[in-house]
């Protein structure tokens, strides 16, 4: 779960949320659980976004996620595509079991985790 938008950080509290800005974007990092409320939240913060922005969300610190919340999340970000083309923001999960991975995959989301650098 998270609070509210950056924008309305007074909003009802729905657990924390870390948020910080880094030179590749947002990074957000999640707490708590996650369902469907959360993810249309998120969803709807998300489509505020400019075009293309690089988003990072750490899931590793969520104790619970909803499978209906990740399905949430991959219809709202579906109808964003489906609206406004593929300049959707550039999602980067972070701390998904491969569970996780596989359903929003199933829903169409890319949540592979990005590979680690190479030790030279």
């Amino acid at each position: 779960m998270w609070s509210g938008s950056p924008e309305a950080a007074g909003e009802e509290r729905m657990g924390r949320r870390s948020q910080e800005d880094v030179e590749a974007g947002e990074s957000l990092a999640f707490d708590g659980g996650f369902d469907v409320d959360a993810a249309r939240r998120l969803a709807e913060w998300l489509a505020r976004l400019p075009p293309r922005t690089p988003v990072h969300l750490d899931f590793s610190r969520v104790q619970r996620i909803e499978d209906r919340g990740l399905a949430a999340l991959a219809a709202a970000l579906s109808d964003v595509e489906n609206r406004d083309g593929p300049g959707g923001p550039q999602l980067v999960f972070h701390g998904l079991c491969r569970h996780q991975i596989r359903l929003l995959r199933y829903f169409g989301v890319d949540a592979e985790p990005p590979a680690a650098p190479l030790l030279q």
